[in-house]
């Protein structure tokens, strides 16, 4: 079985995704640890509005 931590970035124009160490450095800690005890760390970046977010085309 595999663990994976699934990070929804709510931008149109991300096109990569990594912990911000300047603005947390605690989590950023926790989140490459996870990585490397073998949680699988997926990005997916959406187009939002008001109404409704789609998953973003690639």
């Amino acid at each position: 079985m595999q663990s994976v931590c699934a990070f929804v970035v709510q931008r149109c124009d991300c096109d990569a995704f990594a912990p911000c160490v300047d603005k947390d450095p605690e989590y950023a800690r926790g989140v490459v640890e996870a990585a490397a005890n073998g949680v699988l760390a997926l990005g997916c970046n959406c187009c939002c509005s008001d109404a409704h977010c789609q998953k973003a085309a690639r």
